[in-house]
């Protein structure tokens, strides 16, 4: 299983790769380190991506801010707790996918995200207790939130 996945790592993620060629890179390295047993670096290339989902989502409402990312979660969660009348036109629009994406997000933020840092382009680890089945579900979990927002984003 693990030289099938290193030989084909699109696996799983063709819908987003093909809508977001960009991360492909990103897509080969979470594959091949997981089929390698390389654990931390799989699930910190599949945040990378959750990442760049998030991005994707803050652009389209406009609330990217001047630091795209992890951060735009919080903006995110203030355009849900705004009152629907009070929200923007565009908010409104997508207020019935953004309420059922954001707790994916929050969830992957959350659980993951500040177990793991990258300072001077080194893994550095937070918590060691990171291991295939974990490592396997974050990833699962990457990959549906990342085909949702490839099939449903505009």
């Amino acid at each position: 299983d693990n030289a099938k996945l290193y030989i084909n790592p699109v696996i799983n993620w063709e819908a987003v790769a093909d809508r977001w060629p960009r991360i492909h890179p990103d897509v080969v390295e979470c594959s091949q380190c997981m089929a390698l047993d390389r654990y931390a670096a799989s699930v910190f290339h599949a945040l990378l991506i959750a990442e760049f989902g998030v991005i994707q989502i803050t652009d389209l409402l406009n609330v990217s801010g001047d630091r795209p990312g992890w951060g735009g979660v919080q903006r995110l969660e203030k355009i849900l707790k705004t009152p629907f009348k009070d929200r923007t036109p565009l908010e409104q629009q997508h207020s019935s996918m953004l309420s059922e994406i954001a707790p994916m997000i929050i969830s992957l933020k959350d659980s993951m995200r500040h177990k793991i840092s990258h300072v001077v382009n080194k893994l550095e680890w937070l918590s060691n207790d990171i291991g295939p089945k974990i490592a396997s579900e974050v990833i699962n979990a990457v990959q549906g939130f990342m085909r949702r927002l490839a099939k449903e984003l505009p």
